[in-house]
């Protein structure tokens, strides 16, 4: 096995914003603004960061597909520092300061992508006490 590359984070990473996204239209019609759909998504991704993380081998849908899969097995602290990091950089996608996804690509170029290049995990991965993912050389 070896640690998955830039490419092999993301497009797992993609499928799972897309599911979120999916899943989050079910409650949309309950919500009565703009803010309360960004909360509805950010709610929705926290969930489904929990409930793959703590299923049998704590893969989501985007790295069953990519057949990507956690280098060991990590503590329940881990995993719950990690669904948090890893919703605060997915809450990036939905909010800005300057111009749309202009807080996203910061987090993707600024924090992300050295990150994945220096130490061959995100900076969620990194910060919930290293959690690397791998796959098939």
């Amino acid at each position: 096995m070896r640690k998955t590359n830039i490419l092999e984070k993301a497009f797992p990473s993609i499928i799972n914003v897309v599911v979120v996204f999916l899943v989050s239209q079910l409650f949309l019609p309950f919500t009565s603004d703009l803010i309360g759909d960004k909360w509805t998504f950010i709610s929705v991704f926290f969930l489904y960061n929990i409930v793959f993380l703590f299923l049998d081998d704590g893969r989501d849908l985007g790295m069953i597909v990519f057949d990507t899969r956690w280098a060991k097995e990590y503590s329940a602290k881990n995993k719950v520092i990690y669904a948090i990091l890893a919703t605060a950089s997915f809450s990036t996608l939905l909010f800005k300061i300057w111009f749309t996804l202009d807080l996203f690509l910061i987090n993707m170029i600024v924090l992300q992508l050295p990150t994945v290049i220096k130490t061959g995990t995100t900076l969620q991965g990194l910060l919930a006490g290293g959690m690397v993912t791998e796959t098939k050389p």
